[in-house]
């Protein structure tokens, strides 16, 4: 079963239909009561963590994706003080055996790091970049994306951090200035120049005493018009249900008979009853 808001997403179109195929229970929150599901909790202080370390950081705006994705990792593999978890990680009660967190303890987000390229003489081999995170989908382990001068992130496993007394050094410290001022301007003009980019209003640098309202996840248009769902007064739950029209043969005293489906029984929220 699926406990989830009312959000046209989760009740209608596609979802709907992944929903009828596979027999997938449905439950709703009441309109604007975001505390009637538990998850909510957790992703507010997700948004919380998201937010103080951008602002700590100073991150650009437009990474807030990469920062997302180590945010998660960072709660999945920290032991809380849910009573249920005895002690353990969310991702040891999951998958039964200790996470690994080296990239955790090694590098904090958007800390300045060196990565090694294969470039040919003259050109420097190590090069100075931001560490967005690890790639878990790209690579082996200990791979992580850097954010590089161009402004795009790669996925590199040849990572280390800068020494201490390196970054005391005159020389490091106006590369890495030269750096930050690079991306600013990158993004920022990248920024402009998109029509595509719709950052969410709740990673805006808001102060923390009204970070609660910010509780609810905002509205938007979608980027893809083909996404966009249908409105209610244009949607069935039979449109989405593929045993609407089927025909099926059935036993009538000694003879078989054609039959067509014209509806469907359901439950007390709506939902289909019978595979």
């Amino acid at each position: 079963m699926l406990h989830s808001d009312n959000a046209k997403e989760l009740m209608q179109g596609e979802w709907r239909k992944i929903c009828n195929d596979f027999a997938i229970k449905t439950t709703y929150t009441e309109p604007r009561s975001p505390w009637q599901n538990r998850a909510e909790g957790n992703i507010h202080k997700l948004k919380r963590h998201i937010h103080r370390k951008m602002k700590s950081n100073n991150v650009p705006k437009k990474l807030w994706s990469y920062c997302s994705h180590w945010s998660c990792d960072v709660c999945n593999k920290t032991a809380s003080n849910i009573f249920s978890l005895n002690g353990r990680t969310p991702y040891k009660a999951i998958y039964n055996h200790t996470p690994d967190i080296s990239s955790q303890c090694e590098f904090d987000f958007y800390e300045p790091i060196w990565y090694y390229e294969p470039n040919e003489f003259p050109e420097d081999k190590r090069i100075l970049g931001r560490w967005l995170g690890e790639a878990h989908r790209t690579g082996q382990a200990m791979c992580y994306w850097v954010l590089t001068a161009t402004g795009k992130p790669i996925a590199r496993s040849t990572v280390q951090p800068i020494a201490e007394e390196d970054m005391m050094t005159e020389v490091v410290r106006l590369e890495l200035q030269s750096f930050d001022e690079t991306i600013s301007l990158k993004l920022t003009q990248d920024a402009d120049q998109s029509e595509d980019i719709n950052l969410p209003d709740y990673l805006g640098y808001f102060d923390d005493n009204i970070l609660d309202e910010q509780y609810e996840t905002p509205l938007y248009e979608s980027v893809e018009p083909e996404a966009t769902m249908p409105e209610m007064d244009d949607f069935t739950l039979d449109d989405f249900d593929k045993y609407i029209s089927a025909e099926v043969l059935l036993p009538k005293g000694d003879e078989m008979v054609l039959g067509k489906v014209i509806g469907r029984k359901r439950d007390i929220d709506d939902n289909p009853i019978g595979g």
